[in-house]
This record gives structure tokens, C-alpha cells and sequence, in this order.
């Protein structure tokens, strides 16, 4: 119960605690923890069977970070989203909601904002999703950013000059 420092809307401060907040609340809401949750509704039907999640006080499934995936696995989210929600033809997250989560809730004044649990650029090609995963942030960057004075990224290349993979619409890449 500590007072309100600031008018509710009107200034932002990032607080991942929030986010374990709604994880609470979705346990509570469903009877169930909120990895299982993710895991009936997400994991399965993107076929992922392997990861970890951090637990916090009283096992509260820890939403604000703390999810270790295989790089295959959150290859398969980010492409979840570059199709709208849509799987294997299924929709598994409303494309309503994934244009809406994409679109800044707040705007800081290098015109780069905050959505739905993403950092978001400031033009809209920076708002998809860099599923291929090559490791273009500075340590100590935003996830997605890159470091001042960096030059654009070409999308279709790593940093390392090759070609980024293809994934084929609808579905995860074929198995190595």
C-alpha cells in the first residue's frame, strides 16, 4: 500500500513486477499457474516441449523475464507474430491483438515507444519482428536496438553478411 507518485497515464516507468502481477491474475483467473496456461494455449500448438521458466514467491510464474527457450523456439513466437497469430492455418493469438500490442502505449522522445510487452522503434519496418535471432544488440541495448551511431540493418542479412533463412508461410522451417 504505497501512495501513487505520479497521476495514473501520465508518466511511464518500465516495472516488470507489473507483469508478474498479470500472471497472478491469469493463475487466479484460470485456476492454474500461468505457464500452464501458456503452455496449453501457445506452447503446444507451436509445438514447443522444452523450456524453463522462472518461478518467483509462491511459485508465481515469473512473466516479467525469466523464460528460457531454444533460439528454434522463439524463432517459432516471432514468426507466430509475423503471421498475424496465425499457425499452421489456426489462429492462435487474435490478429487484433497483435496489431494492437504493436502499437505504442507511450512514446519517448527519441519517438521510439513501448506496446504490449515490446520495445518498439520508430518507423514501422522496426516494429516486426527479427525472428531469424542473430545477435545484433550491444550489451546493455533494449532488445532490438542498436547501439547509437550503428548503421541500419539489412534485414535480409546477418551481421555477418549471409543470408537470413526463409521460413515458409504458415509453419515453423523444415527440420535440419
Amino acid at each position: 500500500d504505497l501512495p501513487l507518485v505520479e497521476t495514473p497515464g501520465t508518466r511511464f516507468a518500465y516495472n516488470s513486477g507489473v507483469s508478474m502481477l498479470m500472471a497472478g491474475v491469469l493463475g487466479n483467473r484460470t485456476d492454474a499457474p500461468a505457464e500452464d496456461f501458456v503452455a496449453d494455449r501457445l506452447f503446444g500448438p507451436l509445438s514447443i516441449v522444452s523450456w524453463e521458466w522462472d518461478t518467483g514467491p509462491g511459485e508465481l510464474t515469473n512473466s516479467g523475464w525469466g523464460l528460457h527457450l531454444k533460439p528454434r523456439d522463439m524463432a517459432a513466437l516471432g514468426q507466430l507474430v509475423l503471421q498475424g497469430g496465425v499457425w499452421n492455418g489456426s489462429e492462435i493469438v487474435p490478429a487484433s491483438w497483435i496489431a494492437e500490442s504493436a502499437v505504442a502505449a507511450t512514446r519517448f522522445t527519441d519517438g521510439t515507444g513501448y506496446g504490449y510487452q515490446w520495445w518498439l522503434g520508430d518507423d514501422d519496418e522496426s516494429r516486426q519482428a527479427d525472428v531469424a535471432g542473430a545477435p545484433e544488440e550491444a550489451p546493455g541495448c533494449r532488445p532490438g536496438a542498436l547501439p547509437p551511431g550503428a548503421p541500419p540493418r539489412d534485414r535480409k542479412r546477418r551481421p555477418d553478411g549471409r543470408r537470413r533463412p526463409e521460413f515458409p508461410a504458415g509453419g515453423a522451417p523444415a527440420e535440419a
